[in-house]
């Protein structure tokens, strides 16, 4: 049981990669990059490319219930909210998303109608490659696929809802990262399946190993954000006399820290 445990939190962990290389930061070779994103996205049941999309929509509007595009969803109620921890509903929206682009129909309003063709055919190839598993399965028969994929994958969900959930749930839906993201302090084990995620908002073009330390974002706006009060404070003063100086001063002060 332990095993199956550590083994599904691991699978359900593949989307930091996911994320890493949609942002094309794990290899130099971009096709690189997006074969592997590929192959976990059908993993995932995430595909590649709708997940980038989706995702930087979510980059771009972080948070906006009207634009962000991991926002697609009513807002919580409580039942809704232990369904989505522990994971049926999330599931439920993953394939049924892959059954509905299957169909041709793709109504998330983030998605730009040049897309949608491939979105549809990348739907498509996921689910013949979901039905060449089950074929296979029951042709040799054998149930690797449930016990080494389907079943730690889907019921240890709830290990990266804490993790998925975490990372905005509760914050404020104000247009700043610094408020309406949030890095996650934990162990040696979280912290290498996954990364701060508020720092990968800031810097999303760096690769997640290679991130700086949040505090470190945190101490250079906390620094813009008191010269900009400082302006705002003297700017009604004239720059001549001691008004001057002071206004002058209060910034070098302000450069230095």
């Amino acid at each position: 049981m332990p095993v199956f445990i550590l083994h599904g939190v691991i699978l359900n962990f593949l989307y930091a990669a996911q994320h890493e290389l949609s942002h094309s930061t794990v290899f130099h070779t971009r096709w690189i990059n997006e074969a592997f994103g590929r192959a976990i996205g059908f993993l995932m049941f995430y595909p590649r490319d709708f997940d980038q999309l989706q995702h930087f929509a979510h980059h771009r509007y972080t948070q906006d219930w009207a634009r962000d595009g991991e926002l697609g969803r009513p807002r919580f109620t409580l039942a809704s909210f232990i369904l989505w921890m522990l994971g049926p509903t999330y599931w439920y929206t993953r394939i049924r998303r892959i059954l509905r682009f299957s169909a041709g129909i793709v109504s998330e309003h983030y998605l730009r109608d040049s897309e949608k063709p491939g979105l549809i055919r990348e739907a498509r190839l996921h689910l013949a490659g979901y039905a060449a598993v089950l074929v296979l399965s029951l042709a040799l028969p054998s149930w690797a696929a449930v016990i080494y994929w389907l079943a730690p994958l889907v019921l240890t969900k709830c290990a990266h809802q804490m993790q998925n959930t975490m990372e905005h749930f509760g914050l404020t839906h104000a247009d700043d990262t610094l408020s309406n993201t949030r890095s996650t302090r934990t162990g040696p084990f979280f912290r290498w399946i996954g990364w701060e995620h508020a720092v990968s908002h800031r810097a999303s073009h760096l690769p997640g190993g290679t991130l700086p330390r949040p505090s470190r974002f945190a101490s250079r706006d906390r620094r813009a954000h008191r010269q900009r009060a400082a302006d705002h404070d003297l700017s009604r003063l004239p720059m001549g006399g001691a008004a001057g100086v002071v206004r002058r001063s209060q910034r070098g002060r302000l450069s230095r820290r």
